[in-house]
């Protein structure tokens, strides 16, 4: 593609090297990921048509290298968008991704595998926390809150517990992504 850019335009790209020419290249593809990243993830606010705007993200977000998604999660969330807009799309990215990974298999004691295996475990927690502070919002009698609130007390230790495994993550990954100019962890 870089050659092909030169052939066109070789008075504004004529004197860039070819490092220079892929950081333009990789900033375009940013910038059309971005744009329709964000008209995806409006579309999974409107929550019209899951399954086919899902599948639109799933084919985007296949091909999209960590790198480059990353940078976009970032200008995204300093344009507004919030951490909590980005779960449906992470999780379509999981999805995505996942069948890449199949043929990579990790050993089970390896590090990112421990980790991996904790997350889902937490990921699980949280959504039996969203069910359960769902069953305390609909107006429930006096019996059902004490019964929801029972349930809450246990995950809620489990999700404290938790912290640990987002200290491994801040000691052992975060560190190496960063080395590779990856942030590692967003506030």
């Amino acid at each position: 593609m870089g050659s092909a850019i030169l052939l066109f335009f070789p008075n504004i790209f004529g004197k860039m090297n070819y490092i220079q020419l892929r950081y333009i290249i990789f900033t375009v593809k940013c910038m059309a990921s971005k744009e329709e990243l964000k008209r995806i993830l409006k579309e999974l606010k409107s929550e019209e048509d899951l399954a086919r705007i899902e599948e639109k993200a799933r084919l985007l977000l296949r091909d999209v290298d960590p790198e480059s998604l990353s940078l976009v999660e970032q200008e995204l969330m300093a344009e507004g968008f919030s951490p909590e807009e980005f779960r449906r799309l992470c999780e379509i990215h999981l999805k995505a991704i996942t069948i890449k990974e199949e043929s990579h298999e990790i050993e089970s004691a390896h590090p990112i595998s421990i980790l991996k295996a904790e997350h889902e475990v937490i990921l699980e927690n949280l959504k039996t926390l969203e069910k359960i502070v769902r069953g305390i919002k609909s107006n429930v009698s006096l019996d059902q809150l004490n019964e929801e609130l029972n349930k809450l007390e246990p995950i809620v230790e489990l999700l404290l517990e938790a912290e640990s495994h987002h200290q491994r993550e801040e000691r052992a990954l975060f560190p190496r992504l960063e080395e590779r100019g990856l942030p590692g962890h967003q506030t």
